[in-house]
């Protein structure tokens, strides 16, 4: 269809905070991000909880809570086990489902949880959690040859190839994507575009304690932090660059997922639950775990060979009865992809935890609320590790969630000072409380505000500061400047506050749509067939 509004390109910076703009704005390093928001609108972006990558951009893209998609984070829960979660976990259209089926046609470059790609009017490249490079990737499948022979060293994922620091795989796996989506953006013009940089996420989570004085383990290391300016000097010029690709009537949104901050250490949860005999473990490997486990094979070589030949989330996608067959070589069980699950009597078993939370294992109605109440009260009792102030809240499913898919959200959620302690679930630790994991690895975690900066010919000028903004107001907000129809189920509202008085989406109504109703020619078909059954004429 002939264009009636503006174009928006979306830039999605994974896990980009205000705090690091705060921090270096004065190094002259943030000139575009500067000129946006001086020109635009902008202000934190709350994101959801679980604060975790995987169900914020979920519920970026859908408009709503994870209790109506089923996503809760990397992996789902199963009846005794869990999988890598996948895009056909997300139980709901998308933005790019409503602009397309309203003649609008959509470039997605490496969004989180779109893989397996599905079919656009546009293109489609999937993002975070795709299984490897030799994966189908792209829609249409033929532009993953194009993306490989423009950029031969792109990648789905973060990789550290041994000759390299964590700084030098960030930077190639920068540059191979920006080169990349320049060259997606220049050829396939799209009236809706939106590109994702995880490469910000992971710099913060391994260079925190490098740039924050306050961080318990903080490396004074001139030369790791000004790689750090180096490469937010990049990410700022690949925003100038992206800008410059585009007509002056389009508009541009800078958002991130969510923050990021010191991480102080982990919480081995399971491990706790072990201890307050909610948990019980079978002593002894079994069957066929015992037979591998006679013949060499462990889970810690089979990592060690998926990473080297880039096979580290296709390994996540075995049938659960593998995964759980494959024994440990040494005390400490890892549990984030349900290798562990192999090692639960869950039949002695009330309560275990995975990824961002604690799951009940009973049925029982008044016995799942008392195990629930009890192991609430128990961690808000917990004593904190010296010198650290814990600050518990634990959310009941019921309190952050609603929708068909509850059923599925963790029965509780604990929060350690807003992520300054992280869930663990590893077990055979030798505390609830470790920090070793900090001091060699990751450094930071992730914060509930994110970035949120909007600018262009239909947003308001002079740098106003907004307010009480989610990320939930986006895809609503981004539909309505298209003129398309609003779903009523979307927990969103529409950001009206950040046009122009005199632009066409600040004048016009908001238009609305009954729940899972298509648009475009074909949902008018439909609601006309609805209609004629609803008056028993057909």
């Amino acid at each position: 269809m002939a264009m009636k509004y503006s174009r928006l390109l979306v830039i999605g910076l994974d896990g980009m905070t205000f705090d690091l703009y705060k921090q270096y704005k004065a190094r002259g390093i943030f000139k575009n991000i500067t000129e946006m928001m001086n020109k635009g609108v902008y202000g934190n972006l709350k994101s959801v909880i679980p604060t975790d990558t995987v169900p914020a951009w979920a519920c970026f893209y859908t408009g709503k809570n994870p209790g109506k998609i089923g996503v809760y984070g990397t992996s789902k829960k199963e009846s005794f086990g869990a999988r890598t979660v996948s895009s056909k976990d997300v139980k709901s259209r998308k933005i790019w489902n409503y602009l397309n089926e309203n003649g609008y046609t959509t470039g997605l470059f490496a969004i989180p949880l779109t893989y397996p790609p599905e079919p656009v009017s546009g293109f489609m490249v999937s993002g975070m959690l795709t299984p490897d490079i030799k994966s189908n990737f792209t829609y249409p499948e033929e532009l993953k040859e194009e993306i490989l022979r423009i950029s031969p060293s792109y990648r789905v994922s973060f990789e550290v190839k041994k000759s390299e620091t964590i700084m030098d795989a960030i930077n190639r796996s920068f540059e191979a994507r920006v080169k990349v989506a320049t060259y997606l953006l220049g050829k396939r013009k799209c009236d809706f575009v939106m590109v994702v940089f995880n490469e910000t996420d992971w710099m913060e989570h391994f260079m925190w304690k490098y740039i924050d004085k306050n961080h318990p383990f903080f490396e004074n290391n001139k030369k790791k932090e000004e790689e750090v300016i180096d490469f937010l000097r990049q990410v700022d010029k690949a925003i100038g660059d992206f800008k410059n690709l585009f007509s002056s009537d389009t508009n541009i949104i800078i958002m991130s997922d969510h923050g990021a901050g010191i991480l102080h250490g982990h919480f081995n949860i399971n491990d706790w639950l072990i201890q307050n005999g909610y948990l019980a473990m079978r002593k002894k490997q079994k069957g066929i775990s015992k037979g591998l486990a006679k013949i060499g094979i462990t889970r810690e070589k089979l990592l060690a060979i998926s990473l080297k030949l880039g096979l580290r989330e296709l390994t996540k996608q075995l049938p659960f009865w593998i995964r759980r067959s494959i024994p440990e070589e040494k005390n400490v069980i890892e549990w984030d992809d349900a290798l562990a699950f192999n090692y639960v009597d869950w039949e002695k078993t009330k309560a275990w935890a995975l990824g961002n939370g604690i799951y009940i294992n009973t049925k029982n109605p008044e016995e799942y609320i008392k195990i629930r109440n009890n192991i609430l009260n128990d961690i808000k009792n917990l004593k904190p590790p010296v010198g650290n102030d814990l600050n518990i809240t634990i959310y009941k499913k019921e309190d952050l969630f609603s929708g068909d898919y509850l059923d599925g959200a963790p029965d509780l959620i604990p929060l350690f000072g807003e992520y300054k302690f992280l869930l663990s679930t590893s077990i055979g630790n030798n505390d609830f409380f470790t920090f070793d994991k900090v001091k060699r690895s990751r450094n930071a975690s992730h914060r509930l505000n994110g970035i949120f900066i909007a600018y262009g010919p239909d947003i308001k000028g002079g740098g106003k500061k907004l307010e009480g903004t989610s990320i939930l107001d986006l895809a609503p907000t981004i539909l309505h400047m298209y003129n398309v129809p609003v779903p009523e189920d979307m927990d969103g509202k529409v950001l009206k506050e950040i046009f122009k008085g005199n632009s066409e989406p600040r004048r016009r109504e908001v238009k609305y749509q009954r729940a899972g109703k298509e648009g475009g020619e074909r949902g008018k078909i439909k609601e006309r067939i609805r209609k004629l059954k609803v008056g028993e004429r057909i």
